[in-house]
């Protein structure tokens, strides 16, 4: 009976730490506004990491440019906050991440672009979930923001109207 007892005592403190090992990698869903240079909100995106370093994004354009192509980007800064505009960081080069744009443009850094949206003659567009394993990715905290603009050119820094970003930056941890 002893033993049965020294039994179940271990396989409770077992299960209370093995959600706390596993959730230290795990970003709930977290909704981020998308602004422009003026404050408007023109959406917002959702962020998530499983606990398999699954990392998920869904981009939703409201009441934006109406039948208009928007190209983003997943940025990767080098330090906190991720908000934007920031240095490079060190996934800059490593598909997603970065701000690449088509020969011709004024900024052409990283990997990238993560995708792109039409939107509807509401002004509306959604992505569809965007995956991204980040099994390959070194161990640390890494800083991000989006960046979506209505052509194929990063903005560089730059914030003209009609390009949103997120309005904070997001971070997670692999």
């Amino acid at each position: 009976m002893r033993r049965l007892g020294v039994f179940l005592a271990v396989l409770a403190v077992a299960l209370l730490l093995a959600p706390m090992q596993a959730s230290a990698h795990v970003k709930p869903n977290e909704r981020i506004l998308l602004v422009d240079s003026s404050g408007a909100v023109g959406g917002f995106a959702n962020v998530q990491m499983n606990a398999n370093h699954g990392f998920r994004l869904v981009i939703a354009l409201k009441h934006v440019e109406p039948r208009t192509t928007y190209t983003v980007w997943l940025v990767n800064c080098a330090f906190p906050t991720g908000a934007h505009p920031c240095p490079p960081g060190p996934l800059t080069f490593t598909h997603p991440f970065g701000a690449r744009s088509p020969p011709g443009c004024l900024f052409n850094v990283g990997a990238g672009p993560l995708t792109t949206i039409r939107t509807n003659p509401a002004g509306n567009g959604n992505s569809a979930a965007i995956r991204v394993n980040l099994q390959g990715i070194p161990a640390g905290t890494y800083y991000n923001h989006i960046d979506i603009a209505p052509t194929a050119c990063h903005p560089a820094g730059a914030q003209p109207p009609g390009v949103f970003t997120t309005a904070t930056g997001f971070s997670f941890t692999v």
